[in-house]
């Protein structure tokens, strides 16, 4: 049942993607990009400026946001799988009980993952807006 799960969720990924952690295409120039921004505004908003929390804050953002995002692709999928096991209990109840729990806790453990979500990135955003 693991191994299924496991496959399931390599394929979703595989399919879907991690959004803001695809692979950037290299320019084709080499060296620093600050070398090539001239103006200042710009070179705030890139981290030119000496201030490297630009950068540092995108990326902690992006794996936070990378996690969570699996967390509820997996309690999506935890939701499919109970109502399988629901579906194909033949009325024996144990099986459905089981299978009840499942789809209870995956439904929980989905909104503790949307909630998470929200509030680490409402904290981020107050965080870095004080810095």
């Amino acid at each position: 049942m693991l191994k299924k799960i496991t496959v399931i969720l390599i394929l979703a990924l595989a399919i879907i993607g991690l959004g803001d952690l695809t692979l950037k295409p290299v320019s084709a120039y080499s060296g620093n990009v600050c070398d090539y921004i001239t103006e200042v505004a710009e070179r705030r908003a890139n981290g030119c400026d000496g201030n490297s929390t630009v950068e540092l804050s995108g990326a902690i953002t992006t794996i936070i946001n990378a996690v969570i995002g699996i967390l509820g692709i997996v309690a999506a999928i935890f939701i499919v799988v109970g109502g399988v096991n629901y579906m194909t209990s033949a009325g024996d109840a144990s099986k459905v009980e089981k299978a009840k729990k499942t789809i209870l806790w995956a439904v929980i453990g989905l909104i503790i993952a949307s909630l998470t979500f929200v509030i680490v990135n409402f904290v981020l955003k107050g965080i870095l807006k004080q810095s």
